[in-house]
């Protein structure tokens, strides 16, 4: 497990730089997540200054990896969450820009990190599609290119595809990603991505976390109760 763990982080060296990238304006270090337990799986919010957000990841298993970099293990399957302002993307403000165009922008800039980081032959596929609950999603991909130069490093080699997608979500795009295994199947994290999206909140006010965990222990108890009297 530790060297699956390994040659993922390797992997996906070049998003979190992608993330870092964006410190001066608004990255981890301005604003805090909290991950808190469900019946079904955990709820993650995140707050800070201008777009705050929450969704629901529904799993058996839920690991930090690199909790400060927002990346999880979510039933064997690697999870990064990825706020990115659109200000650092567009150098201003993203006043009258569509989500469309805001996310096109953050793919361009995407697949150019990705280009700069990896080496080899091989293709990004993107796919921009709406949903009725989220709304526009971009989803891009790529198998990794095994070529003679990385076909015998042991952090790269069983790292079958990488997986992306976008949504915005106010003055940010929030990005998912994942490093597919020969144990992960791309409709399975294409499941994740989707239904983490569905359950998707955003607010420009910060969450207040002591009344969502209220709500979820309420929830818990009346849940218990039920099967109580159901038995």
């Amino acid at each position: 497990m530790k060297e699956i763990v390994k040659f993922i982080l390797y992997s996906l060296e070049f998003v979190i730089l992608s993330m870092l990238a964006f410190s001066q304006t608004d990255s981890l270090k301005g604003g805090e997540f909290s991950v808190m337990a469900m019946d079904n799986g955990v709820k993650i919010i995140y707050n800070s200054t201008g777009t705050s957000f929450q969704f629901d990841v529904h799993c058996d298993n839920f690991k930090p990896i690199e909790a400060e970099n927002m990346l999880f293990m979510v039933d064997d399957m690697l999870f990064q969450i990825t706020p990115v302002p659109l200000q650092a993307i567009f150098g201003r403000e993203a006043k009258g820009i569509n989500d469309s165009l805001a996310l096109i922008y953050h793919f361009a800039y995407e697949a150019r990190n990705i280009r700069n980081s990896i080496s080899g032959n091989y293709k990004i596929n993107n796919e921009m599609i709406t949903t009725d609950s989220t709304g526009l999603i971009n989803f891009w991909s790529f198998k990794m290119p095994h070529s003679e130069m990385n076909k015998d490093d042991s952090l790269t080699k069983d790292i079958a595809m990488q997986m992306y997608a976008t949504t915005r979500i106010g003055d940010k795009v929030l990005m998912f990603s994942s490093a597919l295994i020969e144990e992960n199947s791309p409709e399975q994290v294409k499941h994740l991505f989707l239904d983490s999206f569905a359950s998707l909140q955003y607010s420009n006010k910060k969450y207040d976390l002591d009344k969502i965990k209220k709500k979820l222990l309420e929830k818990a108890k009346q849940k218990k109760e039920s099967k109580i009297e159901e038995n």
